[in-house]
């Protein structure tokens, strides 16, 4: 009787698996991190360099109009502002002032890339002004790069912007990406090349540089 022949496929090493995962996080991840990184290196030269197309405050447009509104319901003044913005037909991201509000008065902003809207209302006329602030496509670009929506007036309130809170999730799984990737690639250095001289002085330049600006500015103010 003929013994029937093995067919089962040898079991990989660890070593093997983790490398294949590994360059499989590195096509997928670089995939979703392109255009991003692109966006990122793009607007960061822009801002570096003070190039003429950053030039796009100057060419903003700006626009001011008044509405009658409701009084906001005796409540939060985040829930006022929301209330004010349904009312204004206002969409983005509520900013509050830091500054106690005012007898009578009450005003917060609204940010968006490319539209910066300052909302101030008269409590006792039933009366909003409204100043928009309108930028271009650089504009755009930039203010994506620089977009901040950390409540530092209020740091306990929630974003209450949808975009906002897409963008923030897509920011950390940029973040993630690149930890990621920064790791895989630390290990396909260390795995597959057979010498590891530059690999070993251009990590310590590396190091130094970063080293330098996150401590030794820091020292170097103290020292002053």
């Amino acid at each position: 009787m003929v013994e029937a022949a093995n067919t089962q496929a040898p079991r990989h090493s660890w070593g093997a698996t983790l490398e294949t995962w590994n360059e499989k996080m590195h096509y997928y991840s670089g995939l979703y991190l392109l255009l991003f990184i692109w966006l990122f290196s793009f607007t960061g030269l822009v801002l570096n360099h003070q190039w003429e197309i950053h030039n796009f405050w100057a060419k903003r447009h700006e626009s001011t109009f008044t509405q009658k509104v409701q009084s906001p319901a005796e409540s939060s003044a985040m829930a006022q502002a929301e209330e004010l913005m349904q009312q204004l037909n206002l969409r983005g991201e509520i900013t509050l002032p830091d500054s106690p509000a005012q007898p009578g008065r009450f005003d917060f902003r609204v940010y968006k890339p490319a539209l910066l809207t300052d909302v101030r209302v008269d409590l006792q006329k039933n009366e909003a002004t409204v100043h928009q602030i309108r930028t271009n496509t650089w504009g755009l670009l930039e203010m994506l790069h620089t977009f901040d929506v950390e409540k530092r007036g209020t740091p306990e309130a929630p974003r209450n912007w949808l975009l906002s809170k897409i963008w923030c999730f897509t920011m950390d799984a940029l973040a993630v990406g690149l930890i990621l990737m920064v790791l895989g690639s630390y290990y396909m250095w260390f795995r597959l090349k057979k010498i590891h001289v530059l690999g070993w002085i251009s990590l310590g330049v590396g190091f130094v540089i970063c080293g330098f600006f996150v401590v030794g500015l820091n020292w170097l103010y103290r020292m002053r």
